[in-house]
């Protein structure tokens, strides 16, 4: 479990929000919408050397840990905020069953890179024990609508991510969240950063030689 601090939630700005859904059954919600890449998406991937999968979950998991209402957590029914939350996602196996794993998440592209060809195969006691993370899933095979995320505790706290087939500059994309600590418009801003960051993140950099 990753560095977290305890939040005085008397002289906490979102105090009353947070009071208010504690009292709901089922506090987490989700928001589907499409999520607009950059020009020739796929291409600008191949030209830098990353897979579409790897851009997202990058930039995906820089946003995150950008946005401060994301790195909270209930954690024995005490308020926390992690300094970082990592990604957890599922991939195939050669013998077509799903695996979960997980890396620790780093600034630096190439460091995250390496982080992510070093991840680990995790299980539901690792996702328990250690909810400075979210979870990420590419149902990239059908055109869907909306996602019924998966829940492994009744109240969990860390988002849920799924985005699907890229068609042209559109991806759908489902984001499911806890109404604890973030919003609608967290996720609006969610939305604006993550667009931002892979448009950045494809760009070639500009040239510094000037024209003679």
């Amino acid at each position: 479990m990753g560095k977290f601090q305890k939040v005085e939630l008397v002289n906490w700005q979102r105090l009353s929000v947070f009071q208010f859904f504690s009292q709901f059954d089922d506090q987490l919600f989700s928001i589907d919408f499409d999520l607009t890449l950059p020009e020739d998406f796929v291409r600008k991937c191949k030209s830098k050397r990353l897979t579409p999968f790897l851009a997202c979950l990058y930039s995906m998991a820089k946003v995150l840990n950008d946005i401060e209402e994301f790195k909270y957590r209930l954690v024995n029914n005490e308020v926390v905020k992690y300094d970082q939350i990592d990604p957890v996602w599922v991939e195939i196996d050669k013998n077509k069953n799903l695996i979960i794993v997980s890396c620790q998440y780093h600034t630096s592209l190439d460091e995250f890179k390496v982080s992510l060809k070093n991840r680990k195969i995790v299980d539901a006691d690792y996702l328990k024990n250690n909810p400075d993370h979210f979870t990420v899933s590419n149902n990239h095979w059908l055109n869907w609508n909306s996602v019924k995320h998966t829940r492994l505790l009744k109240n969990e706290t860390n988002q849920k991510l799924v985005w699907g087939k890229i068609e042209g500059k559109k991806v759908r994309f489902s984001m499911e969240v806890s109404h604890l600590f973030t919003d609608g418009y967290h996720i609006s801003l969610f939305k604006e950063a993550v667009e931002k960051e892979l448009e950045t993140l494809l760009t070639p950099p500009s040239s510094n030689i000037n024209n003679i």
